[in-house]
């Protein structure tokens, strides 16, 4: 069965906050676009490669195009070609590599392509590009090399060594390969050493300019020990949300987020729990802060989970398809949230999902569903059920409305078929989470617990109603449109 590439919830928010799109003009002349026609030849014809798929309708990707295109002059020097595709006129290529997010970016080398997980700024994507293009760990000869390091934003790991050659060195390489998110820098001087307070050899330590500001590694210099421990501990332990901050919450590894909304206030009072709590489950769960006083971006997750901004809340959540939501009901004790933490990463919380009120009138020929009577309506194992799984503002979902009402209408008198929709933005359900995109799927009578089938690209009451005709579990009757086979629909 064909399926739609899923969204996460992180989309949805890039859209909902395009309305403060950067607008200052630049120049792109040293951006390639990038289309279904040159999109294979691009890149693999050149060496190193950075693509970013964007959309017009995503407000961070115009904040990120003029930081783009300064890099993308600056990195032309350096052989490496920065690229743009519009994902929603390609969604081909969108499906092929499964972006679900924009703006999303992709490194290309010699065509083999993995996820930029660098920042968004020009000094960002230079220097990441630039180190995937030399050597992942950079070494430090003075003492005056060491206080440059100071001036970097971003946690950073420094390791002392006997020998730029011996094996620790080189197992601490083989980790800066496969950790690029961190700068790695690495020092056989005694006093370039004494910088970072380390004083024997192997040694390492993580630098970060946070509430957690040292931490020291103490295993084996191999590469996975290494590895693990950078990821484990470069994320600040609680993540103040705001503009830029999205890549952080979302980082690939850690699934599982707490969402602790409160007032300024509320939460100086509760931070050194937060803190703590969040050093018990480093590298598993990342913690966030939500200020309720910054609507604007507390807006949007208040309305994700379902909440008012009247008091503070804890919410754990589990990235995935389905994007589970749990609630938390205790007190702001550092025992509670602990056991809370323990619970979340065990998979023993019970999810909630959110859901309209059920209407009171249903009577028109495309039933409205709503969260609550998913299981009523849709998983009615006596009826065919047909279910648009729409967002308001999406295309697709307005220009299908009217051929899909007039399908309702055609069908109104056929008592085992239900044509229904649901408002995907403000209604869950377990069964359909894993749609994620607007689409139309088809639950068959006496079916209802194996997976719905996609009804493909059809658009029209004629394609829909071939549809029908080929996948109803009860046989029907019905004076519907004739489908035109070469318009290829579906």
């Amino acid at each position: 069965m064909v399926r739609l590439a899923a969204v996460g919830f992180l989309a949805l928010l890039c859209i909902a906050l395009s309305v403060s799109a950067y607008s200052e003009d630049f120049e792109e002349k040293d951006v390639v676009v990038l289309g279904a026609s040159n999109f294979t030849e691009v890149v693999n014809s050149h060496k190193i490669v950075l693509v970013e798929f964007d959309a017009p309708c995503c407000g961070y990707c115009h904040t990120l195009a003029l930081e783009y295109a300064k890099a993308a002059t600056i990195l032309k020097d350096d052989g490496a070609v920065l690229a743009k595709l519009d994902a929603t006129k390609k969604s081909h290529l969108s499906l092929r590599f499964q972006i679900q997010d924009y703006p999303t970016m992709l490194f290309f080398v010699h065509g083999v392509h993995e996820p930029y997980t660098g920042g968004r700024k020009v000094h960002d994507i230079v220097a990441w590009v630039k180190k995937k293009c030399g050597s992942p760990v950079q070494t430090l000869k003075s003492t005056a090399d060491a206080e440059k390091t100071f001036e970097v934003e971003t946690p950073i790991t420094v390791a002392y060594v006997n020998s730029l050659k011996d094996t620790n060195a080189k197992a601490f390489a083989a980790a800066a390969d496969m950790e690029r998110r961190v700068p790695f820098y690495m020092t056989e001087d005694k006093e370039v050493a004494a910088k970072f307070s380390l004083e024997k050899t192997p040694s390492l330590v993580l630098l970060k300019k946070q509430a957690e500001k040292v931490v020291l590694f103490e295993g084996d210099f191999e590469e996975m020990t290494l590895t693990s421990f950078v990821r484990k501990n470069r994320l600040p332990l609680v993540i103040t949300y705001g503009r830029g901050k999205e890549e952080l919450i979302s980082m690939r590894g850690i699934s599982r987020q707490f969402f602790l909304f409160a007032g300024t206030e509320e939460y100086a009072e509760i931070r050194f729990m937060y803190e703590e709590a969040a050093k018990f489950s480093k590298g598993q769960i990342t913690f966030v802060f939500v200020d309720l006083a910054n609507h604007m971006y507390a807006s949007f997750y208040l309305d994700y989970f379902s909440l008012s901004g009247e008091k503070t809340k804890l919410v754990g959540y589990v990235e995935g398809a389905c994007g589970s939501k749990f609630g938390y009901e205790g007190d702001f004790s550092l025992e509670s949230v602990k056991e809370f933490s323990g619970k979340l990463l065990e998979n023993k919380l019970n999810p909630y999902f959110k859901s309209e009120d059920i209407p009171e009138k249903n009577d028109e020929p495309v039933k409205v569903v709503v969260g609550k009577s998913f299981d009523n309506i849709v998983l009615d194992e006596s009826k065919d059920v047909l279910l648009h799984f729409y967002y308001p503002w999406y295309g697709y979902s307005k220009n299908l409305e009217p051929e899909y009402k007039k399908l309702a209408e055609l069908l109104k008198d056929v008592k085992s078929i239900v044509i229904a929709k649901m408002d995907g933005i403000k209604n869950e359900h377990g069964r359909v989470c894993k749609m994620g995109f607007p689409t139309v799927v088809f639950f068959p009578a006496g079916k209802k617990t194996e997976e719905p089938i996609w009804a493909g690209a059809h658009r029209t009451a004629a394609g829909l109603g071939k549809f029908l005709k080929e996948n109803a579990a009860i046989p029907f009757e019905a004076d519907l449109p004739e489908y035109d086979e070469s318009k290829n629909e579906g």
